[in-house]
């Protein structure tokens, strides 16, 4: 059951959620709205951020476990 929940998870981030992204940019490119390109841009810069610093502490914690 919990493989079956770690699939659809990964095509829903993989499928959708490049489609809505998709779609939200072209609607902000169309109707000239920058205020949403800028948020979604600093958004997906601070995910960036966040999993590489998540990345990192789990890399270090596997390091001291060794």
């Amino acid at each position: 059951m919990k493989n079956i929940f770690k699939v659809l998870l990964a095509l829903l981030i993989l499928v959708v959620m490049p489609i809505l992204l998709g779609i939200i940019v072209v609607g902000a490119f169309r109707y000239n709205n920058s205020v949403l390109l800028i948020i979604l841009f600093f958004s997906l810069i601070a995910l960036s951020v966040t999993l590489s610093v998540i990345r990192f502490v789990k890399y270090n914690k596997r390091d001291k476990e060794e």
